[in-house]
Formats: structure tokens, C-alpha cells, sequence
């Protein structure tokens, strides 16, 4: 039986890989390097001119999303292998064993929840739009997460040609990632610079650097990409207008979220949670990546 079980998990395997590198030859057809800096580039510049006038980097088309981060980079270094690779990802995606999104995804926000709950640092809240908006995203979170689904195919196409592209993808991506969203973190008219913020950026791209050298999963790369934003927002809260109307309805600028926190562990409700959720997409990826090797030898 054990031996029948080896097999089809070699099988299983061996589809992955030839599968990947199907996917891989299509994808990898050579990013000029000075497109992919010019792509970066355009992005900062825009994002922080936008910022400066007060205007938002993002529009909203028929309800769909499209932040400048997640689709000029793909207008940018497009090309038409990019179709081929899209058709792929949607029709024959890769799903591995260790590809257990809904775990990995609700794992932070239990056990920080959990964890301020014993401290006496948490308690529900009574937020302004309780029903309004609080309950009705819940229910609401397949519209939301369709709206935003478009940006996220063109952000993954990107990326994965840019892993596609370089001997160290994951290092490549995980600064691509952070580079393209870093002008939102940076300050204007001298602010202080928030230090929190950047680690949280730090952290997501370091996750989703692990979901596109790793998992190789446009569906796993959407949902983990919105939601550990979304449910930890509509948990705990949020000021900025610009997250608010990308992860939930356009007509609200803030939302109090579902819990109360202390006011003292308030500043680091976000840093802890990021904090967690690299810990365990990095155990996931350390974990299975060696139960891979000891099953190859």
C-alpha cells in the first residue's frame, strides 16, 4: 500500500515538474533589463507624484481595481509570450501537496486574535457601519476578491517572468515586489517615515517571492494575496482610504474594525501580523522543499 501511495506521489510529482517547465520555457523569453528598471522606476515616480497632489494611484473601472503597481509593470515589459503563460496558469496550474492556502492564509489572524485575547489587550468593538459594512463584506468577499483579480494576473504574469528570468528569483522577485509598492510607504513634505509600514512590505514580499518561486499557483497567488490584506483590515481596522477602496466598497474612506485593540499594542497590530504570516509561509516553503529533497534521494 505504502509503496502504491510512493508512486502516485512521484507521479504526481514528476506532472508538476514537467508541467513547470512547460510553463517555464513559455514564460521565459528574456526581460531586458532595462525595461524591468524603467518599470520600477516609472512606478515610483508616478505613485509619488500622485501622492504628492493627494490623488489616488489607482482607478476603479465597472467595480474592478487597477492600482498602478500591479498593471504598468505588465504594459510596460509586455510581450506576447505573456499570453501563452496566461492561458497555462489558468488551465493547467500546478497543485501541490503543501498547497493549503485556507490554512496558511487564516493561521496569523488566529493566533494573534488568540494571542491578545489572553494578554486582555483585544475586545469586539462597536464600529461605526457594524452592519453596514462590517457584515455585508463578509458576505461580500467573492465580489471584492473578483474585482481585484484582474490587477492580481497582471502583477503575477510580471513576476513569475521575472523569476522566470533570473538565476536568483527569489531574491530578484522579493525586490521587485517591494520596489513596486515602496512609494506608498515613503513619506511626502517630510513626514516621518513609518518603519512599521516597511517591514509589513518587507514581509508580503517576501511571502509572495515563496508563492511564485515555490507554489508556481495563479488561483493560490490571488486568494493569499488578497486575503491576508483583507481579513486582517476588516479585523482590526484601517485609516487609509487607498486600502479601504482597493479590499472593500469605494464609498468608505475608514473602517474601526471588528476589535478593539489596546491603545499601547495598537502601532504594532499590523508589524506582529505580517510578522506571523512570513514565519509561516517560510516554514511552509522550508518544510515541504525539504520533504521534496529527502523523497529524491
Amino acid at each position: 500500500m505504502k509503496l502504491i501511495q510512493s508512486i502516485a506521489v512521484l507521479i504526481n510529482e514528476m506532472n508538476n515538474l514537467f508541467n513547470f517547465m512547460e510553463i517555464n520555457k513559455i514564460i521565459k523569453h528574456k526581460i531586458k533589463t532595462w525595461r524591468l528598471i524603467f518599470a520600477i522606476l516609472m512606478v515610483y515616480a508616478l505613485g509619488l507624484l500622485l501622492k504628492s497632489f493627494n490623488l489616488n494611484p489607482y482607478i476603479i473601472l465597472f467595480g474592478f481595481r487597477f492600482h498602478i503597481s500591479f498593471v504598468l509593470p505588465f504594459i510596460l515589459v509586455y510581450n506576447s509570450y505573456f499570453l501563452s503563460y496566461l492561458k497555462k496558469s489558468f488551465t493547467k496550474p500546478e497543485w501541490k501537496k503543501s498547497s493549503f492556502p485556507l490554512l496558511l492564509i487564516l493561521l496569523p489572524i488566529i493566533i494573534e486574535t488568540v494571542s491578545l485575547y489572553f494578554l486582555q489587550k483585544i475586545d469586539l468593538g462597536d464600529p461605526e457601519y457594524f452592519y453596514e459594512f462590517g457584515i455585508s463584506s463578509i458576505a461580500d468577499y467573492p465580489i471584492y476578491f473578483i474585482w481585484n483579480f484582474p490587477q492580481m494576473i497582471l502583477l503575477f504574469i510580471f513576476l513569475a517572468s521575472v523569476a522566470a528570468n533570473s538565476k536568483f528569483s527569489f531574491i530578484s522577485v522579493a525586490v521587485v515586489f517591494f520596489s513596486l509598492f515602496v512609494f506608498e510607504v515613503m513619506p511626502i513634505n517630510k513626514s516621518i517615515i513609518q518603519y512599521n509600514e516597511i517591514w509589513n512590505l518587507f514581509s508580503y514580499s517576501i511571502i509572495f517571492s515563496i508563492l511564485i518561486n515555490y507554489y508556481r499557483n495563479i488561483y493560490l497567488f490571488g486568494v493569499s494575496l488578497f486575503t491576508l490584506s483583507w481579513i486582517a483590515v476588516l479585523a482590526f481596522g484601517s485609516s487609509s482610504k487607498t486600502i479601504i477602496n482597493l479590499l472593500f466598497a469605494s464609498r468608505y474612506d475608514n473602517w474601526e474594525g471588528f476589535f478593539e485593540v489596546a491603545k499601547d499594542y495598537l502601532p504594532y497590530i499590523y508589524p506582529f501580523y505580517f510578522g506571523i504570516s512570513l514565519i509561516i509561509f517560510s516554514s511552509s516553503y522550508l518544510m515541504f522543499t525539504r520533504q521534496n529533497n529527502i523523497s529524491e534521494r
